[in-house]
């Protein structure tokens, strides 16, 4: 059986596997199934984040998947304080 569910997993890829798995469960629990819309906004600024506020390329790679993780405001607030904690930077 778990052999044919890897299967599956590669058809579909391991994301959407995770939700349709996910969406199944609730379902036989009988919890409701809230679909989430994928939304992407291009907009023509520079996001860049200079060397002189982070110089470690990997920590930079961290930060900018942090944030295009974000899908709520309070997910914005935690990166954000987050960055405000570990870089010690100071915002009114």
């Amino acid at each position: 059986m778990g052999e044919m569910q890897h299967g599956h997993m590669e058809q579909v890829g391991y994301d959407m596997y995770c939700r349709l798995l996910d969406e199944v469960v609730k379902e036989i629990k009988g919890e409701e199934i809230i679909e989430e819309i994928d939304v992407q906004i291009d907009l023509n600024v520079s996001s860049y984040i200079p060397d002189e506020f982070i110089s470690d390329s990997s920590q930079k790679i961290e930060l900018y998947q942090d944030i295009a993780l974000c899908k709520t405001e309070e997910d914005i607030q935690n990166v954000k304080d987050g960055i405000i904690d570990r870089f010690r930077i100071y915002s009114k």
